[in-house]
């Protein structure tokens, strides 16, 4: 009885055994899973990050590039029309100290754009380009003006205003052709001609 009793105590223990070692076996395999599946999940979480940074660092290099770049073009840029202003400034410069000969025969092809048929026109000239005005000159212009059918007068700027050119006065509207406003107004096409001409930019 005693020995039968031993032998179902041993035997419901040896299954017991057998169910732990089953469900530790389990837990152990579950384990295995998880962690394995987390660390699939973290290697794709830290993939993912550092694609993402990755593409991050890209664009900032590509922004940083393309700032970097734009700066440099704006400084060429500024630098350039620097340069084209002092070739202007030196233009207007030059063209003021011309010998009177060159510089109202200069003059005369200018105000030739202005003259208009039929009407009366007084040249408007500084005190200082009207004291320069000799006769030859005065008959320069004359000729100048009859080409285009207009009848000139010549008249000083006693204003005090020390300018080159002159203002051409007609009865109801001026032509202001004094050489700061024509470089002004033709500034535009002279800095073209200028980039093409010294840099090699327009084509």
């Amino acid at each position: 009885m005693s020995s039968g009793l031993d032998n179902i105590v041993d035997s419901i223990l040896g299954e017991g055994k057998d169910e732990v070692s089953k469900i530790l076996d389990d837990a152990e395999r579950q384990r295995k899973v998880i962690l394995n599946d987390a660390s699939l999940r973290a290697k794709e979480i830290r993939e993912k990050f550092l694609k993402e940074n990755s593409r991050r660092t890209q664009l900032f290099e590509e922004r940083s590039d393309s700032v970097a770049a734009v700066r440099y073009r704006d400084g060429v840029l500024g630098a350039k029309l620097k340069i084209l202003d002092n070739v202007l400034d030196s233009a207007k410069v030059f063209f003021s100290r011309l010998p009177d000969a060159e510089y109202f025969f200069a003059l005369s092809r200018i105000f030739s754009k202005y003259f208009r048929h039929g009407e009366s026109c007084a040249l408007v000239f500084s005190s200082r380009d009207y004291s320069r005005l000799t006769d030859k000159f005065k008959s320069m212009f004359s000729n100048e003006a009859a080409n285009s059918g207009t009848r000139l007068e010549f008249s000083e700027d006693c204003s005090g205003k020390d300018y080159c050119g002159a203002i051409l006065r007609y009865d109801s509207f001026e032509e202001n052709c004094v050489l700061d406003e024509i470089f002004n107004d033709k500034r535009e096409d002279l800095v073209v001609f200028l980039l093409d001409f010294l840099f090699d930019e327009v084509r």
